[in-house]
């Protein structure tokens, strides 16, 4: 007989998880209160690059292998809907002096960067776009229209599996044979609730920091692009001349509100690259799941063998979510290791609240 899973939460890490279970033709549920939802707001890039400090992100080249199959394997979702749910594209890097030039340059002929860095150039990107130490092209990455993604994803899911209301922890009961939820009978449960773990007794004993990102949606009409935009943010092309803008970090407010301090630095930072007018259509901010060593964490709870956690995606979600999930069903139903430095193994202290 099949195990019967619960899934908490349906950002990036839950959708993953429940497309390998599909995949695997294991049944589960899902419960989730998408208003909490991170993924939901985010850019959406895969994008296996630091822009930063012209490097590549942590297992990047595996990461993005397994990403590209795992999100062509689900275009068939869209294409019958004609809507576009995944989306090539390329990112600008638009240089603030000529030594970020430099650096690029030198960082293009890099083995593995040189895959995806384009080697830099002093042409003007677009007359809309203040370009004048040049800009470096990150070729063959691709964004994610998220909800679009999940929406269309969920539509594909029995109704009766998917439950929309926050999770009770009280009402969660451990079992000798399982866990139940209610009226939910099911071998295992992972959590997968971004920020919101905090609020879990079973897992918030984990190092999961949070980092609040405020974002804008604007309107610009003059500025036309098919490239990302990046220099301290990111401008993100969407449709009817919208574009999203973002993101602002912050360490140490944890409110869901925005702030004028936060619209302000985004609109700074605007000034210095656009040369085309623009309105401001909303403001929104989240938390992402950050991990104090920033890497995701996945694993089994220490003391109840049916509890699972896959948290801690940060600002790579779509990078990294499919691999993990993968990582995770292959230790769940097949006794595969996780490797250590994501296997919350890394942080062994017991709860004291559970």
């Amino acid at each position: 007989m099949l195990n019967k899973t619960i899934i908490v939460g349906y950002g990036l890490a839950g959708f993953s998880l429940a497309v390998q279970f599909l995949k695997r033709k294991q049944p589960f549920y899902i419960i989730d209160q998408p208003q909490w939802n991170a993924s939901r707001v985010a850019a959406g890039l895969a994008n296996p690059t630091v822009l930063k400090r012209y490097t590549l992100s942590w297992n990047a080249l595996e990461f993005f292998s397994y990403a590209q199959f795992f999100y062509k394997s689900l275009e068939p979702i869209f294409a019958e809907k004609k809507k576009r749910g995944i989306i090539p594209t390329t990112i600008s890097r638009i240089f603030a002096n000529s030594s970020e030039m430099l650096s690029w340059e030198k960082a293009s002929c890099s083995p593995g960067l040189d895959l995806f860095l384009a080697p830099p150039t002093h042409k003007k990107l677009s007359d809309s776009v203040n370009s004048k130490y040049g800009y470096g092209t990150v070729h063959e990455v691709f964004r994610l229209d998220l909800p679009k993604m999940l929406d269309e994803f969920k539509k594909q899911l029995p109704k009766d599996c998917f439950v929309a209301a926050p999770f009770d922890y009280q009402a969660l009961k451990l079992t000798p044979k399982g866990v139940l939820y209610k009226d939910l009978k099911a071998d295992q449960i992972i959590f997968c609730e971004g920020y919101q773990m905090r609020l879990n007794p079973f897992f918030n004993h984990l190092p999961l920091v949070g980092n609040k990102g405020e974002m804008l949606l604007i309107r610009a009409p003059k500025l036309k692009l098919q490239t990302v935009l990046k220099s301290q943010i990111f401008v993100v092309p969407l449709e009817l001349d919208y574009f999203w803008v973002g993101a602002t970090y912050n360490w140490k407010n944890k409110s869901l509100k925005t702030t004028l301090e936060g619209k302000e630095w985004l609109m700074m930072q605007l000034e210095k690259i656009l040369q085309v007018p623009y309105e401001i259509v909303s403001q929104k901010a989240r938390i992402r799941p950050t991990v104090i060593d920033r890497k995701p964490l996945l694993g089994q709870h220490p003391k109840h063998p049916n509890l699972y956690v896959f948290n801690g995606l940060g600002t790579r979600g779509s990078l990294m979510a499919p691999l993990l999930s993968k990582w995770l069903c292959q230790f769940i139903f097949e006794g595969i290791s996780l490797p250590d430095k994501v296997n919350i193994n890394r942080f062994m202290r017991t709860p004291e609240n559970d």
